[in-house]
């Protein structure tokens, strides 16, 4: 055996001691978001989405933090989690919080609606989504699937749980699959 094996596996290990132990900090919630914001519709600053979220990723973590605070302040829009695909936004309006799904390359759109209790609050079923005031609100298809002695639903595309919650709390004695 060479005697340079040791050696490299040390410097290997020594390495990944000291990566191991330099703090990182994480990205805002935001940069997502804020990179469909800069590469969607017909005066975008930037014609990819990607190659804006890789942009932003260069951008100091104080001033993109400095966005989503003036969010906050501004609108009243907290960022609960968020990605680069997706981001999840809780909005105080009139007098609720609407937690909402957005896909940060097209963050004009609201896929998913529901209301929460507070800003960053566990979600539980409380009635009909805010988009539509329905329980189904347009967030999914639902296939009921009926056999004798065992009705069985399956949900495609979630919608957030809120159309397996109205389900679940109207046919308790139903299998629910959902599939997101």
């Amino acid at each position: 055996r060479s005697p340079s094996i040791p050696i490299t596996m040390f410097r290997t290990l020594r390495w990944l001691h000291t990566a191991s132990t330099i703090p990182i900090t994480p990205r805002p919630n935001c940069l997502g978001f804020l990179a469909g914001l800069h590469s969607h519709g017909p005066d975008a600053e930037y014609a990819n989405f990607d190659h804006a979220y890789e942009t932003l990723c260069d951008v100091p973590v104080h001033l993109i933090q400095s966005f989503e605070d003036e969010l906050k302040e501004s609108q009243g829009r907290v960022f609960v989690h968020g990605n680069k695909e997706v981001s999840v936004i809780d909005t105080q309006e009139r007098n609720a919080t609407v937690r909402t799904l957005l896909l940060n390359r097209r963050p004009n759109l609201v896929q998913t609606a529901v209301r929460v209790s507070a800003p960053g609050a566990l979600y539980l079923y409380n009635g009909p989504s805010p988009l539509s005031d329905t329980h189904y609100g347009g967030l999914a298809l639902a296939l009921l699937l009926c056999r004798t002695g065992n009705p069985r639903s399956a949900i495609i595309g979630g919608g957030g749980c809120q159309l397996a919650n109205t389900l679940a709390s109207l046919l308790p004695k139903d299998s629910l699959v959902a599939i997101e």
